[in-house]
């Protein structure tokens, strides 16, 4: 009885040691067919024509940054996405929608895509939707600007708003070189962290779980007073400008909200 154990013992893992063998080969070659990446989709639009841009992704990343065209482009693994564009009433719709690749047969989702937006002029409105990829906005200026993002990062630098406001579920927020007259960021997971800060703005600030970090570059504040309310956190501010959360007469509102998670100002 007790050889058969073992026979069974030492069958079992020699069938164990191939299928981790094969399971590794298989994602090898998928991790290599998801790096080759194409062009899938390039267009280039009248700039006169278009004010507003309204990009809403299922399974790409998207930068968008300025340029000497209106153009959008993308960059992904051959056949597994459909990018759609069109301009109505002055709004540029991008969006983009899996393919169900049947004849490629695959236990492992390797599905890179990569949408570039350039506009070489400012926006009235811009509003972002992703629900599986990251954001990215460089030197990009708009009066009013709402962006959403599920699941990955989202970093905005060199840009300049009336009023941005954002919104993530799970991902970390950056914001650097980036004006705007009011701010309004929410997450329920995830930590939120702005260089060089507008001063004398109000700025509101909520996250569930997450760390939020605040530093003034240049611009330094003249009236502004700092609300903080958490569960399970702590304020710190280390600029020395601020005498009991109050700069002058704290005319413009910083309010931070964390149910679990530190707030600091530098």
């Amino acid at each position: 009885m007790k050889k058969t154990l073992i026979i069974l013992f030492i069958i079992g893992l020699v069938i164990t040691i191939f299928c981790s063998i094969g399971a590794i080969q298989q994602f090898k070659i998928e991790n290599e067919k998801s790096k080759e990446t194409s062009v899938n989709y390039h267009k280039v639009y009248d700039q006169d024509h278009i004010n507003k841009l309204d990009v809403d992704l299922e399974k790409s990343n998207v930068t968008i940054q300025k340029g000497d065209q209106f153009k959008v482009e993308s960059r992904g693994t051959k056949g597994e996405t459909h990018m759609n564009t069109n301009v109505k009433n002055g709004t540029l719709y991008v969006k983009d929608k899996a393919l169900d690749n049947k004849s490629d047969i695959s236990f492992l989702d390797f599905e890179h895509n990569h949408v570039v937006v350039t506009l070489p002029k400012s926006l009235d409105h811009l509003d972002v939707n992703t629900y599986s990829g990251s954001i990215k906005l460089d030197s990009v200026y708009a009066d009013y600007a709402k962006l959403y993002a599920d699941v990955s990062e989202m970093t905005i630098q060199n840009s300049e708003f009336d009023r941005l406001i954002s919104k993530v579920d799970v991902a970390n927020v950056h914001i650097a070189h980036t004006q705007f007259n009011s701010g309004e960021f929410a997450s329920d997971t995830g930590n939120f962290e702005i260089d060089d800060m507008p001063a004398d703005k109000p700025i509101n600030v909520k996250t569930d779980v997450g760390n939020v970090s605040m530093k003034y570059g240049d611009q330094r504040p003249k009236n502004t007073r700092v609300a903080f309310e958490s569960d399970i956190g702590e304020l710190t501010i280390n600029d020395r400008l601020f005498k009991n959360k109050q700069v002058g007469n704290g005319r413009h509102l910083i309010h931070i909200e964390t149910d679990t998670g530190n707030a600091e100002i530098n």
